[in-house]
C-alpha cells in the first residue's frame, strides 16, 4: 500500500465513522487485518488517561483516532509509541495541561502502518469515560 493508499483509508476509517455512530465492536475497524488489542480501561480514566495498545511486530507508526458517541472526530495522535497521554504531551504531565481533555464519553481505536506505509493491523472501536 502507497502512502497515497494508506490516507485513502484513513479517510475512509474516519468518513465512515463520521456519518454512523461510534459503536465498540470486538471486530477490527479495518476488517481482514491483524487485530489491535487495546488495554487501558474503559470507565474512570480521569481528563487525560493514558491510552494503551499491544505493539504489532510489523508496525512501524500508529494512528490513535477518539471519537465522539456520535461518530465525529475529537482527537488523534500518530507516532511510534504504543502509550499516548490523551491530548499529548508527556506521560506524566500535570491534570490541568492544556489540551483536549477526557470530559465525557468517547470511542477510539488504533490502526497500525508498516515502513511502507501499508496498514498492516488496527483495533476495535473501544469505549472510553472519564
Amino acid at each position: 500500500m502507497t502512502a497515497r493508499r494508506a490516507a485513502a483509508t484513513i479517510g475512509l476509517v474516519c468518513g465512515l465513522t463520521l456519518v454512523t455512530p461510534a459503536v465498540a465492536t470486538a471486530a477490527p475497524v479495518i476488517p481482514d487485518t491483524t487485530t489491535i488489542k487495546l488495554t487501558t480501561k474503559q470507565s474512570d480514566a480521569g481528563p487525560h488517561p493514558t491510552l494503551k495498545w499491544q505493539a504489532v511486530d510489523a508496525a512501524a507508526r500508529y494512528l490513535l483516532v477518539v471519537q465522539t458517541p456520535k461518530g465525529d472526530p475529537y482527537w488523534s495522535w500518530q507516532g511510534i509509541d504504543t502509550r499516548v497521554r490523551f491530548g499529548g504531551g508527556p506521560l506524566d504531565a500535570p491534570k490541568n495541561t492544556e489540551g483536549a481533555t477526557l470530559t465525557r464519553k468517547m470511542m477510539w481505536f488504533v490502526l497500525a502502518f508498516d515502513d511502507a506505509g501499508d496498514l498492516v493491523a488496527s483495533s476495535a472501536k473501544r469505549k472510553l469515560a472519564p
